[in-house]
């Protein structure tokens, strides 16, 4: 329909305008949707970077660690047979001696003299 009245005329108009500001309301929810979504976007392009960065580092340091460690297994691997070889060259006593002090002194069992003191303990030992 017709309109018949002022009356009525003036309530379509109310709610043509109460409709246009409701589609203002929505299209700016909607505005700063797209906005917020185009920010979130860039947001994760760039953390999806910095992954992308921090993944290659870490292979970079893994493959150096996994190098290093191969390292450190040969070395010790030579140090094992530098022992075997040295304790072969002991006597059954001296070799028990030196287990025993080994368990007693936490591990070490023999140390150097540097400037005149035991390097393990640092306590000074007489000369002459």
């Amino acid at each position: 329909g017709e309109v018949r009245n002022a009356r009525e005329l003036e309530a379509l108009q109310s709610s043509i305008e109460s409709m246009k500001r409701q589609r203002a309301q929505v299209e700016e929810v909607a505005i700063e949707s797209m906005q917020q979504r185009e920010a979130h976007q860039r947001q994760l392009a760039d953390q999806e970077a910095t992954l992308v960065r921090l993944e290659n580092a870490w292979s970079v340091q893994k493959a150096a660690l996994e190098e290093e460690e191969t390292k450190y297994k040969r070395f010790y691997a030579q140090l094992k047979q530098q022992r075997q070889r040295l304790s072969e060259r002991l006597s059954a006593d001296a070799l028990s001696l030196y287990a025993q002090l080994v368990e007693r002194k936490a591990g070490v069992a023999v140390a150097a003299v540097q400037n005149g003191a035991c390097s393990a303990c640092n306590m000074a030992l007489p000369t002459g």
